[in-house]
């Protein structure tokens, strides 16, 4: 029988299903198709498998892949912090568009104290539309969430006149986004692994 060949049990994706792998190319063909039919879920060795590839990926919500992040540490932060207050046009523009991938590399970075710190830094940049209008971004497009003063600063800016018509569009935007409450509720994924909206 098939137990007589050993089976494996495997945990795919962490999910709490276990199936057998079996090599049937120690089964004869009686064992192999009475194999086959009473066990329609586990994936054979040699044969392709009873799934199509990504099975478990794209059916699962708690399947979770390895992705590589850069680490917040003080000395990195300190480092945008520094670059952003540069006279250096070039090396503001840069920390900025360094902030905006930290946020987006990671979604868990929303409520970052020390990110969304420099996104009123760079709210705040008197020269620098490119710079201003990441940190405008990162809120309107829900990367940051903003901090007690995000606020206030939005506020002070608006009044700039030499303010450009966009950025006190996304202004207004951003200020009434964040005078409402938000929570988390659960989605569902969609085949390729998106959220539906």
């Amino acid at each position: 029988m098939v137990n007589s060949v050993g089976n494996n049990p495997n945990n795919y994706a962490g999910v709490g299903i276990y199936c057998n792998t079996v090599d049937v190319s120690k089964l004869s063909k009686e064992e192999r198709d009475k194999f086959l039919e009473k066990m329609p879920n586990c994936t054979v060795s040699g044969m392709g498998g009873a799934y199509p590839p990504g099975y478990y990926m794209n059916n699962y919500a708690n399947n979770t892949v390895k992705k590589r992040v850069v680490v917040l540490t003080d000395e990195y932060v300190q480092k945008l912090d520094q670059m952003l207050q540069s006279e250096d046009c070039s090396l503001r523009e840069y920390a900025a568009s360094e902030v905006i991938k930290r946020l987006d590399e990671d979604k868990a970075r929303f409520n970052d104290k020390a990110l969304n710190t420099l996104i009123n830094k760079m709210i705040m940049d008197p020269y620098d539309h490119k710079v201003r209008g990441r940190g405008l971004y990162a809120l309107e497009n829900q990367l940051a969430s903003g901090n007690e003063e995000t606020l206030a600063v939005l506020d002070f800016v608006k009044q700039d006149p030499n303010i450009l018509d966009r950025d006190k569009g996304s202004i207004e935007k951003i200020m009434l986004q964040l005078s409402a409450d938000s929570t988390l509720v659960n989605a569902p994924i969609t085949a390729g692994g998106t959220v539906a909206s």
